[in-house]
């Protein structure tokens, strides 16, 4: 028996390297006997890919190769490269992580993922589990090295991202070599505790494709001018991450080096123009979606501002202090709050925005021109504060003279201390309605009311006393912040706004359940004490 292809009553797979479109069933298959190695795709040290036509199945639907060896893996008929089985079956969500050489991607990515395998199973009743991919270990190398040394106290280094190296792979298409990403794949699952198992499981397991990219695959036409593919996943994504590190900006670094004796700053200090970067980002995605100019670019854009705990002295109202000299940080360790009436947690997204603006400021301080690119031609931007290690890391004594003396920075695993690490990634699961956020509280009595009104799909927002005018997208209204102007708390009312800014532009990853429905409320009043995203009355 041999396999069919060609099943139109399938849906098309995706194929998450090179984005060729086929349907399951014309999938190659990834040899299994040891003497079946060279690839005419790729190379003379991988197994072969065998056509559908080329295996035998026997009566149990199970294939072998033509030396008898059983087949289980699949591959893209184009590429040839491994495609896991979740992806055989749906899309899933397509991350993107950008940002400029140095800016701390792959610590940050690290130490996303890391912790959130635990937070996401204590307090959400969910799993993020690894596929069954072969580009998931490069990943746990990096992890193990981060979290599991046997050694914690010695200091590491993790390797920069290289687009011709741990995260890309080259193949040969046409006789013309061509390097395309290898992404991370994972399972996000619902586990056994989640309380919307039952109603809504086919929603809420979905894989996670996440793309690790180089700061130098974003030179300035570069690829259009070779044959590295490693960006064309812009034209899919969800969403894109971006890492801005402020201690990469050299009039920051000046003001950081007064009170911070952090080597990113000072003996390790470089400096890089990141609105270019996000400038290359903005053009690739119109270019792979084919969007005019005038349209913003329907996908939400979050940039985690790296290294808060080597900046955060610089944000403006970062804390408050009340009239009888209380402090309170506006900026806390987590908006996570935990429901024991409910046995989930959900997330205070008003909380995220509060603290999205207080960054903005800090952001438009010392960089107006990325915040006006990326709110000009993103539909939806949101700014997170994170911080991969929160420690300061070590020169190493035995570098050699390097023109990045960054590349020799270790860091010691035991001193590590993540914060809002796990923030952004919360944050698109809530628009993917997958937790739940927080309920809208109502204004407090004495706050004032900014004046705010529709436009162009977003709201205009004037700031009492100020006068400063800021435009927001709509989950902004019916909610307090701290104005970033002048440290006052506002209210910001609802609007109705007639042209909804969309999450994504793909119709696949919408789902027709009402966020309103999902939100959490509190049973009891919220403390008198701020905490975990509830402000006193």
């Amino acid at each position: 028996m041999t396999p069919s292809s060609g099943n139109l009553n399938e849906r098309e797979v995706i194929c998450p390297h090179c984005w060729h479109q086929y349907y399951p069933d014309q999938a190659y298959y990834i040899a299994c006997h040891p003497e079946l190695y060279d690839d005419a795709v790729l190379g003379p040290h991988e197994k072969k890919r065998l056509a559908p036509s080329e295996v035998t199945l026997d009566r149990n639907g199970v294939a072998f190769d033509t030396r008898g060896g059983r087949v289980t893996e699949r591959a893209c008929p184009n590429c040839h490269l491994q495609i896991p089985p979740e992806l055989q079956r749906q899309r899933g969500k397509i991350l993107s992580l950008v940002g400029a050489p140095s800016s701390g991607k792959t610590y940050f990515l690290t130490s996303m993922l890391h912790n959130l395998r635990s937070e996401l199973t204590r307090n959400f009743g969910f799993s993020l589990r690894d596929s069954d991919s072969h580009e998931i270990r490069g990943f746990l190398e990096y992890e193990h090295k981060l979290f599991g040394s046997a050694d914690p106290d010695k200091p590491i280094l993790l390797l920069k991202t290289q687009e011709d190296g741990q995260w890309s792979k080259k193949v040969t298409l046409d006789g013309t070599d061509f390097f395309l990403p290898k992404p991370m794949i994972f399972s996000l699952t619902p586990t056994l505790s989640n309380p919307d198992l039952a109603k809504r499981s086919d929603k809420l397991d979905v894989p996670v494709v996440l793309y690790d990219n180089a700061g130098e695959s974003f030179d300035f036409l570069k690829e259009t001018n070779s044959s590295s593919r490693v960006t064309q996943h812009l034209g899919e994504c969800d969403a894109v991450m971006f890492a801005f590190d402020p201690t990469l900006d050299s009039e920051t670094n000046g003001r950081l080096k007064l009170t911070s004796s952090d080597p990113q700053v000072n003996e390790a200090a470089r400096s890089y123009r990141q609105d270019s970067i996000l400038t290359e980002v903005v053009n690739r995605m119109r270019r792979n979606r084919s969007l005019p100019p005038t349209k913003q670019i329907p996908v939400p854009l979050l940039i985690c501002v790296q290294k808060y705990d080597i900046w955060k002295s610089l944000v403006p109202h970062a804390t408050s202090i009340s009239a009888d000299g209380k402090i309170t940080d506006n900026i806390d360790h987590t908006s996570v709050e935990f429901f024991e009436s409910h046995g989930i947690a959900g997330l205070d997204v008003f909380e995220i925005n509060r603290v999205s603006l207080l960054i903005r400021g800090f952001l438009q301080d010392i960089s107006p021109s990325f915040v006006d690119l990326a709110e000009s031609q993103f539909s939806t931007v949101r700014y997170f504060p994170v911080c991969a290690l929160g420690t300061s890391p070590e020169v190493d004594p035995n570098a050699k003279p390097s023109a990045n003396p960054r590349e020799y920075l270790r860091v010691r695993p035991n001193r590590i201390q993540p914060f809002r690490v796990t923030h952004p990634f919360l944050w698109l699961m809530v628009q993917w309605k997958q937790i739940r956020p927080l309920k809208r509280m109502k204004p407090r009595k004495g706050i004032p009311h900014a004046i705010a009104e529709p436009v162009s799909g977003r709201i205009r927002v004037t700031m009492p006393g100020s006068g400063r005018v800021m435009v927001l997208d709509n989950d902004y209204g019916g909610s307090e912040i701290v104005d970033p102007h002048t440290g006052n708390r506002v209210w910001i009312p609802e609007v109705v706004v007639h042209q909804k800014s969309q999450v994504s532009e793909s119709p696949r990853s919408q789902t027709n359940v009402n966020i309103e429905s999902l939100r959490l409320k509190s049973l009891t009043p919220p403390p008198e004490k701020p905490k975990r995203g509830w402000f006193k009355k």
